[in-house]
């Protein structure tokens, strides 16, 4: 049935129009939405009119397991919201690194990563893997991995200066994530270089009224502000490129790729029925 429809003005010249249509489910589940526009007159392709996206829907906290291998600021800045914010979050973080008598942190401490998909599942809406060596996960860890985003949850893929995403090329995640290659021609200058700098992320027109980086419950132009009188950040992993249907929510104010493209710095995409970001 239908759920929301808007009438829009399409913009000359091809240009994008970002446009936000809500429902609020009645039930939990896994629901498939389907988004199309009519064709317009002369329209000469038409099979890009439609959108299907799964939207999982729980009446519960989100359950997030948040995997590093060292407790970088990265790891101690959003394992402690996780852990004040337990009203919202069921947490389980894990770190690798750490000495077999130290105590994991967490709503949900776990001692070790999920064996397999069914643990996987049962444990986690969201899965978030930091700058883990990738020796910690077996094969059938990560095939489990691939197969929970596949099913429907959400793989978060946060870079770092000595594993992510550079050691994964070769593995079954690289299936997963946004850019192309697992980062395999990186330009080791720029990574260098970004240690000294000082930016903050420049949100993209698809990022601007993407839920992933609202930040106010009032979209846009107020939202856009907001994220530029955040605090700056001083490294970011120079990805080249980005995979065919990727998109960039965020990119670099002025690091520039090969292209002459913004760096991107926040891309998501789509495997299955799930989603994955890579946060660069």
């Amino acid at each position: 049935k239908e759920v929301d429809r808007k009438a829009i003005e399409l913009p000359a010249d091809g240009q994008e129009l970002s446009v936000s249509l809500t429902h609020r489910p009645e039930a939990e589940g896994v629901f498939q939405y389907r988004m199309a526009v009519k064709e317009a007159p002369g329209e000469l392709v038409t099979d890009n009119n439609a959108l299907t996206q799964a939207v999982k829907v729980i009446a519960e906290k989100v359950k997030v397991c948040f995997v590093d291998e060292r407790p970088r600021w990265d790891y101690r800045k959003l394992k402690n919201f996780l852990v004040r914010n337990n009203r919202l979050y069921s947490s389980s973080c894990l770190l690798f690194s750490a000495d077999p008598n130290f105590p994991q942190e967490g709503s949900k401490p776990i001692a070790e990563f999920y064996k397999d998909y069914r643990e996987l599942a049962e444990a986690a809406d969201v899965l978030v893997i930091g700058d883990v060596d990738p020796v910690h996960f077996t094969l059938a860890q990560m095939e489990a991995i691939v197969r929970f985003c596949e099913s429907g949850g959400g793989v978060v893929f946060e870079a770092g200066e000595a594993f992510m995403p550079s050691d994964y090329r070769n593995t079954p995640l690289a299936k997963l994530m946004p850019l192309r290659s697992a980062a395999e021609n990186w330009d080791r200058r720029i990574w260098l270089e970004a240690l000294k700098e000082v930016f903050t992320l420049k949100l993209t027109a698809r990022g601007e009224d993407n839920p992933l980086t609202q930040l106010l419950d009032a979209p846009g132009e107020e939202n856009r502000r907001y994220w530029e009188g955040l605090s700056g950040q001083y490294w970011f992993f120079p990805l080249e490129q980005l995979k065919p249907l990727s998109v960039p929510l965020a990119v670099h104010p002025v690091r520039k790729n090969r292209e002459g493209e913004p760096y991107p710095l926040m891309a998501v995409t789509r495997y299955g029925a799930g989603q994955s970001l890579f946060l660069a």
